[in-house]
């Protein structure tokens, strides 16, 4: 299973990769949206997790391109600058979860479980 990650901080992509492949998944990094979306292997993609607030093409922009394209694509937004209504947005929007950075460990267990055990 392959989960791809877009954020344009390295230090995250870094960061998370690392810890979902502690888990036994499969990541792909982008740096962008665009990145994500020029992808020839978006197919394979598993599960989406993508900050909101980048250069560019943003999270939630990103999120409803992928809903139109690829509907069957779980989307989790992440952003470092929550506040009420960037989260009623998120969820509202239909991303199957909505993470504030730092995001630990145990979070990220807890979404992908709820996607895949679901």
């Amino acid at each position: 299973m392959v989960i791809a990650i877009v954020d344009d901080d390295k230090a995250v992509l870094d960061a998370m990769s690392s810890f979902i492949r502690s888990l036994g998944y499969r990541v792909r990094t982008f740096q962008s949206g665009k990145a994500f979306l020029d992808h020839e292997g978006i197919g394979e993609i598993a599960c989406l997790f993508t900050d909101i607030q980048m250069p560019g093409l943003s999270g939630f922009e990103l999120h409803d391109i992928v809903r139109l394209n690829r509907p069957a694509i779980p989307v989790v937004l992440m952003t470092a600058l929550a506040d009420a209504s960037v989260r009623a947005r998120a969820l509202s929007s239909g991303a199957r979860c909505f993470l504030e950075k730092p995001i630990a460990g145990r979070e990220i267990m807890n979404c992908l479980s709820g996607i895949f055990d679901a």
